[in-house]
């Protein structure tokens, strides 16, 4: 479950055109809460890369739980 989404920018000169967006994404498990983060030049890039982050870090810390379970 999602349970909050946040977008950012940075700005940058015009003439460098090297802007970066930024995303956090915060999910809810079982066991509590996971964040994720992801930066690129494209904002949706940046929250693909943000929710793919906090999966990632949900699916390691169930790994980790049912291993020490073990």
């Amino acid at each position: 479950q999602v349970r909050s989404f946040e977008e950012r920018s940075t700005q940058a000169s015009a003439a460098a055109g090297d802007a970066q967006a930024c995303a956090f994404i915060e999910l809810r498990q079982s066991g509590g809460e996971r964040f994720g983060v992801g930066l690129d030049a494209n904002i949706v890039t940046a929250s693909i890369k943000a929710l793919i982050s906090g999966v990632n870090r949900a699916a390691i810390r169930e790994e980790l739980a049912v291993t020490k379970a073990a």
